[in-house]
């Protein structure tokens, strides 16, 4: 196995800091992204990507790190890169997520709960001439699904039936290592058993069934303009 200088792929110092080198590999990860390249460098800044996202991943964790400078890319002790395909994500806003899965210890149940636009919704509304031409406000009823208030959103019965996944151990992450004759490798996935929660449902609620939400109606005002 050829020994590879991580430092060196992401233009950083042995001693540089979690910062500089998220910094590092922002810079260069954009620089080199095969969707970026002409049709002629692509397979040259694939190849160049994957170096980058393979000493990222390595530098960004610190056991990882640990590893590496105590035994090189070709020690027996050291891990090995999992793998990165560059088709898993759509733009360039997702570094985002790679710099958490890199330096944030790559939790899976640590997803940001960031608020989700509904679906739209299409009502059909009769009015008289009258009102088409001058205009009218009227109240109508939607459906909407909202928070279940007897689980909190949860899906469980109580808190009690909340319990870390015994599989995972609360990760999220399934991991398995792998000793070939180049080195260890340990590669991860999802966990089956909790689907990549860290945590099961014992009983789940009994008001929204387990999925944390419920069907209601709501009387909104809507105005319609006139014309």
């Amino acid at each position: 196995m050829t020994k590879k200088d991580y430092y060196e792929l992401l233009g950083v110092e042995k001693g540089a800091s979690r910062e500089e080198i998220k910094k590092a590999y922002k810079k260069l990860a954009f620089k080199y992204h095969p969707d970026r390249a002409a049709d002629d460098k692509k397979k040259e800044n694939e190849e160049r990507f994957k170096e980058i996202n393979e000493a990222a991943s390595v530098l960004g964790d610190e056991q990882k790190r640990q590893q590496y400078d105590q035994f090189g890319t070709g020690g027996q002790g050291f891990e090995g890169f999992s793998g990165f395909d560059h088709s898993g994500f759509s733009g360039f806003g997702d570094f985002g997520d790679i710099f958490d899965s890199f330096f944030g210890g790559g939790r899976s149940n640590s997803r940001r709960n960031y608020p989700q636009r509904g679906s739209d919704l299409q009502i059909t509304i009769e009015i008289n001439l009258e009102a088409a031409a001058f205009g009218v406000d009227k109240s109508i009823s939607v459906p909407r699904h909202e928070i279940c208030t007897k689980c909190d959103g949860t899906g469980a019965k109580s808190s009690s039936h909340i319990k870390t996944c015994e599989t995972c151990h609360g990760s999220g992450m399934y991991k398995r290592t792998q000793r070939t004759p180049f080195g260890i490798f340990q590669t991860s996935a999802p966990c089956d058993k909790c689907n990549g929660m860290g945590k099961v449902i014992t009983a789940h609620c009994d008001k929204c069934h387990g999925n944390g939400r419920v069907k209601k109606t709501r009387t909104i005002e809507v105005t319609i303009p006139k014309g």
